[in-house]
């Protein structure tokens, strides 16, 4: 049985944490360190439902966890909802009920993360064990034949805790310190393209000739990207491939996007970054009693829900 388990990530270069804490027991069995710790995988395992190994199909996990926990299946319950109402455009990627396919129990959910993380520490602090607290930062630990012990600073008070556990997950991310600790290096491709994403406000839906969508291709003699639904209001996103080093360093936003917009719809540019794709995973997931989990463990394309996707598998199978 779980005791507590803590995670912890960075946001914008900043320490932003929270630790949960199990209260029932006298043991604590794991610590979880970083973002991609609250998932449904586990929040699976904190509930203490028995997945089988090599069950990490995603869709396959959920239809597992609601058919066995009602607190889950009301977690996503009301992620589709909220994917729903927010994008409803009667489109598979976007929860239209009668979009399911007979070949999963759950049809694709198209919600931004600004949007997915609320609905699910909402749900993370309605589990009756389990104390949140945000802002602590994971420092450092050290393990021994039977247990790891692990030492955290809450950030606001300086106030500085030892926590003993039977085991720790890293899911501290592509530049996670426990992988590092634990010496275990990345294998495979880095920084497969460059891209830019840029954020923007638009009446699109209203002015498209096209008809309303989640996402358009967009492919023409000066935009080769795609711009998506951030908000399926007004927030948009337009990223674009495939850039050299040179375009960043000489990009014009605003004419990136009347290109991809066409000159009839009016936007407002919200802000523009650089990222890169990386297609890569650790020489191994686990080092005695610590293990790697999400993109700690891998880091892919942040396209399709594939960190999501595989980090929720990940939970199930350390499960």
């Amino acid at each position: 049985m779980l005791r507590k388990i803590f995670y912890h990530k960075k946001n914008k270069g900043n320490m932003s944490a929270y630790v949960l804490r199990l209260q029932d027991v006298d043991k604590t069995k794991f610590m979880l360190a970083g973002g991609k710790g609250a998932n449904l995988g586990e929040l699976a395992r904190i509930k203490g439902i028995n997945v089988p190994d090599g069950f990490c199909v995603t869709t396959q996990v959920y239809k597992k966890i609601t058919e066995k926990n009602e607190e889950l299946a009301s977690l996503l319950d009301e992620l589709t909802q909220l994917a729903y109402s927010g994008l409803r455009f009667d489109h598979p990627a976007n929860g239209a009920p009668d979009a399911r396919s007979p070949f999963s129990p759950e049809g694709r959910l198209w919600i931004s993360k600004p949007y997915f993380d609320p609905v699910l520490h909402k749900h993370v602090t309605q589990l009756p064990q389990i104390e949140v607290r945000y802002l602590t930062r994971f420092e450092s630990f050290i393990q021994a034949d039977s247990q790891v012990t692990a030492k955290i600073t809450d950030v606001k008070t300086g106030r500085e805790e030892t926590i003993e556990a039977d085991y720790l997950v890293g899911c501290d991310g592509g530049r996670s310190n426990i992988r590092r600790a634990l010496g275990i290096h990345y294998e495979g491709v880095f920084s497969q393209g460059q891209n830019v994403a840029v954020l923007f406000r638009s009446p699109l839906l209203h002015l498209i000739k096209h008809g309303p969508a989640v996402q358009y291709q967009i492919i023409n003699a000066e935009i080769n990207g795609a711009i998506a639904a951030v908000d399926g209001k007004e927030l948009w996103r337009l990223n674009i491939r495939n850039v050299s080093q040179e375009q960043i360093d000489g990009l014009n936003a605003p004419e990136k996007l009347r290109s991809a917009l066409g000159p009839d719809i009016p936007f407002e540019l919200i802000d523009t970054r650089p990222w890169t794709g990386h297609c890569v995973v650790a020489e191994k997931y686990q080092h005695g009693r610590v293990f790697l989990a999400g993109d700690a463990a891998h880091l892919n394309w942040p396209a399709g829900g594939f960190g999501m996707n595989t980090g929720i598998g990940d939970a199930v199978d350390i499960g």
